[in-house]
């Protein structure tokens, strides 16, 4: 591998020389200051390799620093390197900082599975496997998945980066692994495509016009800098140190190892925030790169003849010529480091075990001589995070030596499935020289840094596992309780309680008596179908804040809806639950709410002083949640077994997945607990209205013929708004909700497809509604790059109905003489009621073809139904699929009385009680109770 093999080169050939620092002129304050790199000069061909270091030449020589002459068909841009200041390279270092925040987030988790991976395909393999070439596809997979959205394969990268390096005629010879030049021209259109199919292109392409550099070269920008400083130079130290580990004691291993894992078992896994405490791992890191530091080369270009004198000989470079500049980044000087030549592994700690602060060490991020760091290659800092996130997984999940496996806590944690452990016996590091180099004469003879793996015994190790069955509880359950294993109350339960029911049905549009009797953490019956509890999902999901909003909800299904989140999630992906209380009045969901959730530290609350609407109080919970997934819930809900990794599931394996449970149904009376239907999913009407709708033909096939839904996912074109999970970064990406929507109604729909329809249909010139401000949204659409409505139906939605919309008449339907108005909440029934002027079921179409249809359920017609007792010669109007042959046509005149074509008979009112009138077709009689009149007509009639 070029840039390894030029690096171990390097600190083998520095480390010889013991030339690695000098004071610079002046010292900081509280600091010893080191030169951050030297200039080497080094001449090559196939014979011979001068070097030498000349810090006069530094100070007086005219040099051009960074990749001049190098190709651009196969460079497509560089990495900027830490000599270069012009405002291209400022602005190229700017764009990977920013890149690099936007995936760093994903770098663990997606290390840790890479890592698995490789350990599963090194212990199949019959010969030892090189390494180093490993690791560098390792971390080469990793950073493009976290920058890219998808894995870029290593081999792919690995040919590309050493088509580079090799580009130059007097350049080092490559060893038996190098690739030409004119394979890595053959590769870009490769690796082009695999980029700009990726998930994450846009973003980069977004980050590129930021920061006003050129898409392409930007592109290849973060590629280069992601591969060379994260990846290659990175990978010499990941064998060093590896060697290093080797040659501990038992009980320095053994301290290293505990304190790793004891950070791990604290964060539940490998994390930002886990990295940032392995003090001793890192201490040991850093001494790792002090003696044997990776060389960062960078192209420098004589611009007059020179004569550099090193000890033995004068080198002569002329004008024009190529040499290769080198950066030392560790050093032995015995003013700063005392005994430099000895490995101490925790010369970087305290004596209180922390990071020591007066040492400036331009590897990792830690520095106060910011004025050079902040020149610094933003890949050599990723590429540090990424050596301390690969040993830690190494130390993790090896032993090292040791007989016994890591011992694991009873709590779940990211990085290993306690019930399942990794037993990985032995590593057995066989090269004694790792690292090492001989010189004879002006010939280098590399000894290759064959840190071969020997995989002795590996068990049990995989990149999924199944769902976890929790259903933990705060005391023991009362199986013969009301509501236990979600069977109904029984009606025995409530007599005598007339009073309190109606009271409750008044105030929370459900049995809340009912409800106040069943168990906040009753069990379930597990509803899952019995393939799901065979499902498989990634060993290392994201984490999770579950937002809960309410507004003057009853307590016990509120508290009941928290503790079954609570009982029936895995702790270490429950980032926290967020409820966020939407000005309500009640004092129980005040002061005494706060009182009875301070039990759980995983809950927040949020009182908000004023109400603000369902939307912008979600929008309220999701600006302050920290899980790496968004998971809305209602506030009335009970999750059952296994509910929470599979929606993690579908996001850890694509972040722009919005997956959405199968919801169950619970009955609003009873609270018996009864499976959905799982052929159902999302739809909505051209009303947009959201409904469940049945699959379409061949979708079951599809679900069962896909060998990646091992769940057999339902692909859904919407989702019911108010229960999902979503990746928190995307919904934002998205631009989350519209603030604008104030109570619930098509969020849902608005979430699912953003920015279609925020004004009642065009044709419609009588009725207009004022949207608001929607400027803002449709920039976000431009933005996005959002395709067309039509294409969402055409390639998304194709069943859907798409009606007639040309009409005679709509609006209110209102009876001239009782001043009610045709109402369709009574179930199928269709009744009268008093006119509110809010449309919803009081809002009708007469279609052209004379049938009157829902307004905002545009495939539902009213229809003729049955005769209606003691009231002869009538008959009940009724709701069915406008395409049913009990659908009437209608014969109607501007305020005249609404006519069946087929019957003749008129629509009336059939007053059943003071409270109750129902419309039904009757024989015609002239009167005013038989006139009708639609609020809008859009034709002459």
């Amino acid at each position: 591998m070029g840039g390894v093999w030029s690096n171990t080169y390097g600190f083998i050939k520095g480390v010889t020389d013991g030339v690695h620092m000098m004071k610079p002129e002046g010292e900081h304050p509280s600091v010893v200051r080191t030169n951050p790199g030297l200039p080497v000069v080094a001449l090559m061909n196939q014979d011979t390799i001068h070097y030498a270091i000349n810090p006069e030449t530094y100070k007086k020589e005219p040099y051009s620093f960074g990749p001049v002459g190098v190709s651009k068909d196969v460079l497509r841009g560089h990495c900027p390197s830490m000599f270069s200041n012009d405002e291209d390279h400022r602005r190229k270092k700017a764009l990977l900082v920013d890149a690099y925040k936007q995936g760093e987030k994903s770098l663990p988790s997606i290390l840790f599975n890479q890592i698995k991976a490789h350990f599963g395909e090194w212990s199949r393999l019959k010969d030892v496997p090189d390494f180093e070439e490993r690791v560098f596809h390792i971390m080469s997979e990793t950073l493009t998945e976290a920058l890219f959205g998808r894995k870029i394969d290593g081999q792919l990268c690995f040919t590309w980066l050493n088509g580079l390096i090799t580009e130059a005629k007097t350049w080092i010879p490559m060893p038996s692994l190098a690739w030409k030049r004119r394979q890595a021209i053959k590769a870009i259109p490769e690796l082009l495509k695999a980029i700009e199919t990726a998930p994450k292109y846009r973003e980069l392409v977004q980050l590129c016009h930021t920061h006003g550099v050129e898409v392409e070269e930007g592109i290849f920008t973060i590629l280069y800098g992601t591969l060379f400083n994260g990846c290659a130079a990175q990978t010499a130290a990941i064998v060093s140190s590896v060697a290093r580990l080797h040659t501990l004691s038992d009980a320095e291993k053994n301290e290293i190892i505990q304190t790793t894992l004891q950070v791990l078992e604290k964060h539940g896994g490998v994390s930002e925030e886990s990295l940032g405490e392995m003090k001793t791992l890192e201490s040991f890191i850093l001494e790792v790169l002090r003696l044997h530091p990776p060389v960062f080369n960078y192209w420098v270009l004589a611009r007059k003849d020179l004569v550099i004198s090193p000890e033995k000989e004068n080198i002569k470079v002329r004008k024009g010529e190529r040499m290769l500049g080198c950066c030392f980044f560790a050093q032995r000087d015995g003013s700063v480091f005392p005994d430099p030549d000895r490995f101490r592994w925790n010369r970087f700690l305290d004596e209180q075990g922390g990071q020591k602060k007066h040492l400036f060490f331009p590897r990792g991020s830690f520095t106060e001589a910011a004025d050079l760091n902040s020149h610094q290659c933003p890949g050599q800092d990723i590429g540090f995070f990424m050596m301390k996130t690969t040993l830690s997984v190494f130390l993790c999940y090896c032993s090292w030596e040791l007989k016994d496996a890591p011992v694991w806590s009873d709590k779940p944690i990211r990085v290993g499935n306690p019930d399942d452990p990794v037993r990985l016996v032995r590593f057995n590091f066989r090269s004694e020289q790792a690292g090492r180099a001989l010189t004879q004469g002006n010939r280098l003879v590399l000894i290759r840094a064959q840190v071969c793996l020997a995989v002795w015994t590996l068990t049990h190790l995989s990149v999924s596992r199944l769902v976890l069955k929790l259903d933990a509880t705060t005391m023991p359950r009362n199986q013969r309780a009301p509501g236990s294993g979600g069977l109904p109350v029984s009606e025995r339960r409530t007599r005598g309680h007339e009073k309190e029911i109606e009271a409750g049905w008044e105030r929370s549009k459900f049995n809340e008596f009912v409800s106040d009797l069943v168990s906040l953490e009753r069990s379930l019956p597990d509803t899952r179908p019995v393939r799901c509890h065979k499902a498989q999902v990634l060993d290392n999901l994201p984490t999770t804040s579950v937002i809960i909003c309410f507004c003057e909800e009853a307590v016990s299904t509120l508290l009941r809806s928290v503790h079954s989140v609570i009982n029936r999630s895995p702790p270490h992906l429950l980032k926290e639950i967020i409820l966020v209380d939407d000005a309500s009045t009640a004092a129980y969901l005040k002061e005494d709410l706060d009182t009875y959730m301070s039990k759980f530290p995983q809950v927040k609350i949020v009182h908000l002083p004023e109400r603000e609407g369902l939307i912008r109080a979600r929008l309220r919970g999701a600006e302050i949640a920290t899980g790496d997934v968004l998971t809305f819930l209602d506030s009335h809900i009970e999750c059952n077994v296994g509910w929470l990794e599979p929606l993690l599931d579908r996001i850890g394996r694509n972040r722009t997945t919005v997956p959405c449970p199968s919801i169950d149904r619970i009955n609003d009376n009873t609270f018996g607990y009864e499976a959905a239907n799982e052929n159902m999913r999302g739809g909505f009407n051209w009303g947009m209205k959201f409904d469940w709708v049945s699959l379409p033909p061949g979708e079951d096939d599809r679900r069962y013929q896909d060998i990646w839904s091992q769940n057999e996912i339902i692909k859904s074109p919407t989702m019911a708004g108010g229960l999902f999970s979503i990746d928190r970064r995307f919904f934002w990406e998205l631009g989350g909700y519209d603030p604008g929507f104030q109570i619930w109604g098509a969020e849902n729909l608005e979430i699912s497809f953003k920015d279609i329809f925020y004004a009642l249909n065009p044709h419609v010139e009588n009725e207009i509604a004022n949207a608001g401000d929607v400027s803002d949204r449709k920039r976000m659409r431009e933005q996005l790059g959002c395709k067309s409505f039509q294409w969402y139906i055409d390639h998304v939605y194709p069943e859907i109905t798409i009606p007639d919309l040309r009409a005679k008449a709509r609006g209110e339907v209102k009876n001239r003489a009782m001043s009610l108005c045709l109402d369709a909440v009574y179930g199928e029934k269709v009744g009268a009621y008093f006119c509110h002027g809010e449309g919803g079921q009081q809002s009708f179409t007469l279609r052209m073809d004379d049938k009157i249809m829902l307004r905002w359920f545009f495939s539902v017609c009213l229809a003729a139904g049955l005769p209606i007792r003691n009231h002869k010669g009538a008959f009940l109007l009724t709701k069915k699929p406008c395409t049913a042959p009990e659908v009437i046509a209608w014969n109607h005149t501007k305020g005249g009385p609404l006519v069946d074509q087929k019957t003749g008979k008129c629509l009336g009112v059939v007053n059943l009680s003071p409270e109750e009138h129902l419309v039904a077709l009757r024989p015609c009689n002239q009167q005013r109770v038989q006139d009708w009149t639609f609020q809008n007509y859009l034709v002459d009639m």
